[in-house]
């Protein structure tokens, strides 16, 4: 288990962990997203509440130990990751220490067991944006999207959606 690298727990204190990508391909997101987080701490003008950053690198691996870390310093709450892969990640070191993650991952699978996801779920956008489309007079839908997991649930809401209304469909 990870040693602590922040003092003790003060009685009545809360720490929250953010786990975002500080360093590496994401970096600019997670900037944003700790920026956006110590705002709303200090909007919140709770004394009580600290909000501990560990950074997530954007891999699997990094977010694990910033977890591991996390726990070690008695947070009450993990928020973050950002992506799907890493939030799978948490997800062991989180449960058995019984703290719960909200994820910003829009991937729905990689909810439960204590893990929440509150990222966008595309599946919804999707229905949405055709929805309206086709109420207003379209008729056939292009999807352009890349080809890896959140571009296949895109391509496949797109046609489930094109066959329940009669529309055409092409990816």
């Amino acid at each position: 288990m990870e040693r602590p690298d922040l003092p003790a727990l003060s009685p009545g204190m809360i720490r929250v962990a953010l786990l975002v990508p500080l360093s590496g391909q994401f970096s600019d997101i997670g900037k944003g997203m700790l920026n956006a987080a110590q705002m709303a701490i200090f909007d919140a003008a709770d004394e009580s509440l600290q909000l501990i950053p560990y950074d997530t690198g954007g891999s699997p691996k990094t977010a694990k130990s910033a977890a591991e870390r996390a726990v070690a310093n008695e947070v009450a709450l993990i928020v973050g990751p950002l992506l799907s892969v890493s939030t799978r990640a948490v997800d062991s070191v989180a449960s058995a220490a019984n703290v719960p993650v909200i994820s910003f991952s829009s991937d729905r699978k990689v909810a439960g067991n204590g893990v929440y996801v509150i990222g966008f779920a595309p599946e919804t956008e999707v229905e949405r944006v055709m929805s309206y489309a086709a109420d207003n007079g379209a008729k056939r839908f292009f999807v352009l999207g890349p080809r890896d997991s959140y571009g296949d649930t895109v391509a496949a809401e797109a046609k489930r959606v094109a066959k329940e209304k009669g529309l055409d469909h092409r990816r």
